[in-house]
């Protein structure tokens, strides 16, 4: 990647954050996704979308994002901050969300969770289950196990995936339907 590019990159970051600081946090969102697609920038832009999601006043996304950008760099001082900030409006207006719990989904592009009904990434604007890149197949280990037989067909596995994701979705939808909120309530 060129200079050049990495200044391209680094002028998105910045005009994300200004959009999100004068009020339009939901384009400056939009405005970072190619920058979060592309893994060498990812953990430069993961600050600045926090940023905006805290700023379109989506607090527990802010707060899980300030928390991933702090796992990589946990001295960030500012990131601390500003997740500190998210986490006491989570708390006071009980909007705690476990983005590990079933009802979410591992992006395949940038590796972020979110709400699995959602059908583009929030983070980097990727189609749900799109395909990461191809990466160079190593050469096997002689220790290597062999796969399974009938594995060999890849469409079979994506499909028990796929099952796999449509039940979990569908288990969310119950959770959050009206008849089981008005159960919980009892």
């Amino acid at each position: 990647m060129s200079h050049s590019d990495d200044t391209t990159k680094q002028d998105i970051i910045d005009k994300a954050i200004d959009l999100a600081t004068t009020g339009d946090p939901s384009e400056a969102i939009r405005l970072l996704w190619p920058v979060m697609l592309d893994g060498t920038q990812r953990d430069q832009a993961l600050f600045a979308l926090a940023f905006c999601f805290e700023k379109a006043q989506n607090y527990a996304t802010g707060y899980y994002l300030y928390t991933k950008t702090l796992e990589g760099y946990p001295s960030f001082t500012a990131a601390a901050v500003r997740q500190q900030a998210c986490r006491r409006v989570v708390q006071d207006q009980g909007l705690i969300e476990d983005f590990e719990d079933m009802g979410h989904r591992e992006c395949t592009i940038c590796t972020l969770r979110y709400r699995s009904e959602f059908s583009l990434c929030p983070y980097c604007g990727s189609e749900k289950d799109e395909k990461a890149p191809a990466r160079k197949e190593k050469k096997p280990d002689a220790q290597e196990k062999e796969p399974l037989p009938g594995w060999e067909d890849s469409s079979i596995f994506e499909t028990l995936q796929d099952m796999g994701r449509d039940a979990a979705d569908r288990i969310q939808d119950i959770v959050e339907s009206d008849a089981v909120k008005k159960i919980s309530e009892r």
